[in-house]
């Protein structure tokens, strides 16, 4: 019997479809950011009448916005992959006969294929494509902060076949490190082969053991390991619970049991480090023991994408300059970006929303792997490696919970980060960053208007307490990123990175705020 992977139940009753999408939405939303960009340039300028302010949405229409002409930064569109998940718990069995996963796209639709680039995204920066493991000599094996645990592993089982896995898109399955040969004691190898196809959302185990296989999850993999006795087990605990652990980490076995230096967010926008030493004792218990917070570089907390419920890593990135910080942050929450659209992919075909709006979600989910590769790129242009994301997997949210997370990483935080990135995209003196964030503005602005869209589309079904919720959180949002406004940001990142000064930013959160949130 075929392992299929079954919606979560909501608290919504079953409904046959919603309203059609409501019209106009997506292009008062483009309205919005010209002029709001208008205003921010003519502060760049000094005068309305400047050189840099111009005509800000002269230029020809990008192919597919469907709304007003584009800003000349929105054209250019370098293309890249990069694909990005994390932890979640559970575990199952799998028989012979199993096929592949029923989550996924429509019918026609596909899946997010990989680009056949070298894999660069996984919890704790452990990642690699299938390649054979250098012979371990006791030593964890972790080059370019990149582990490969597989050939640590101790399971109490006698396993021929052992992989550590990550779900990076539903259906899609990214090998971090491999032992053994999967399927080499099965007698149907054809099922058996089938049924690698498998997988848990997130990072996972994967066995096979006599020609049967198996998905553990991280509280799972205890059952597998027996007890956490080996270097390479404590590691994968700690990435599975949102640490991350350097190449260069100290790590002892002591009595109680391995002693990790290791580090996570200290909070959610701009964070700083909590640095820690943490016990993992041979049940998998995690206890920090000595912890010490350093403060993270504050550049305004500039809004980089939708921020996905569950993120629990640590956005810096590792070494380089200032410039090579700010992007390795913003290939972080870019990539971060995946999931949370992956998660509202899944929302609206719960709800059967539009088919417009799961068609624009799904592209969404490829438009921001590419954005997080974009930005990781800079940030190794500028000396600097990106962290990779941890989310922890959900289920599927009330239509009061979705309509609340989309008020305010939408409509707030995305609609100002399209509006900033494409100030960026005008005012960048450095011609490669330039070039870099063109694409991003106008997909970003698609984003914003799309937030837009299926919040005047879940509006009719909301009562009146839950609209006023709604209303509320977003009003919320809005306060919040009107003081981060209020930071200026380095000079390095205003002029070579474009990012608008104190006064520009406040004049997009105001032109805004007059034409869209209107708080």
């Amino acid at each position: 019997m075929a392992m299929r992977r079954q919606l979560p139940p909501t608290s919504q009753p079953p409904r046959s479809r919603f309203p059609a999408e409501p019209s106009g939405a997506r292009e008062i939303v483009y309205r919005a950011l010209r002029r709001s960009l208008a205003s921010s340039l003519c502060v760049a300028a000094a005068a309305c009448g400047g050189p840099d302010a111009g005509d800000p949405v002269a230029g020809e229409p990008r192919a597919g916005m469907g709304g007003p002409t584009a800003h000349p930064a929105m054209v250019a569109r370098p293309t890249s992959g990069g694909m990005i998940a994390g932890p979640s718990l559970g575990g199952m069995v799998a028989p012979p006969s199993a096929g592949g996963m029923a989550a996924g796209p429509p019918p026609g639709m596909g899946v997010p294929s990989s680009t056949g680039e070298p894999a660069t995204a996984e919890p704790g920066g452990d990642g690699q494509s299938m390649e054979a493991e250098a012979p371990d000599n006791g030593v964890p094996q972790c080059r370019s902060a990149r582990w490969r645990l597989a050939s640590g592993f101790s399971p109490e089982r006698d396993v021929s076949y052992l992989a550590d896995r990550m779900e990076v898109t539903a259906g899609e399955v990214q090998v971090l490190s491999e032992t053994g040969m999967p399927c080499a004691d099965a007698v149907a190898l054809d099922d058996c082969e089938r049924a690698l196809t498998l997988s848990l959302p997130g990072r996972h185990l994967l066995t096979t053991e006599d020609g049967q296989v198996r998905l553990w999850g991280p509280e799972a993999a205890l059952t597998l390991f027996g007890a956490v006795d080996t270097p390479e087990e404590a590691i994968w605990r700690l990435l599975t619970r949102g640490y991350t652990v350097g190449c260069d980490s100290r790590i002892e076995m002591t009595p109680q049991g391995f002693v990790i230096e290791a580090d996570r967010s200290d909070n959610r926008c701009m964070p700083g480090r909590v640095f820690a030493e943490v016990l993992v004792d041979p049940a998998g218990t995690v206890t920090e023991r000595v912890t010490n917070t350093e403060p993270g570089t504050d550049d305004g907390c500039v809004i980089d994408g939708r921020r996905p419920e569950g993120l629990c890593s640590v956005p810096g990135g590792h070494g380089g300059s200032e410039l090579g910080e700010h992007f390795a942050r913003m290939a972080h929450m870019e990539a971060a970006s995946v999931p949370a659209f992956a998660a509202i992919f899944t929302e609206l075909r719960s709800y059967r929303a539009p088919a417009s709006l799961i068609r624009d979600a799904y592209r969404a989910v490829r438009d921001e792997r590419r954005h997080a590769e974009i930005a990781a790129r800079l940030a190794r242009r500028h000396g600097s490696e990106p962290a990779v994301p941890v989310v922890m997997h959900r289920p599927v949210r009330s239509l009061e919970a979705f309509a609340i997370d989309n008020a305010v990483e939408g409509c707030v935080n995305e609609t100002y980060a399209a509006a900033q990135a494409a100030h960026q995209a005008s005012q960048a003196r450095d011609p490669f960053i330039r070039q870099a964030l063109a694409g991003i503005a106008a997909d970003e602005a698609r984003h914003a208007a799309l937030s837009w869209r299926i919040a005047a589309w879940i509006a009719p079904e909301l009562s009146r307490p839950q609209a006023a919720r709604v209303r509320a959180a977003q009003a919320a949002a809005v306060g919040k990123l009107a003081e981060e406004c209020g930071a200026e940001r380095p000079r390095t990142l205003r002029t070579a990175a474009g990012l608008p000064s104190v006064a520009a930013a406040q004049r997009l959160h105001a032109s805004l705020n007059r034409t869209l949130w209107r708080v």
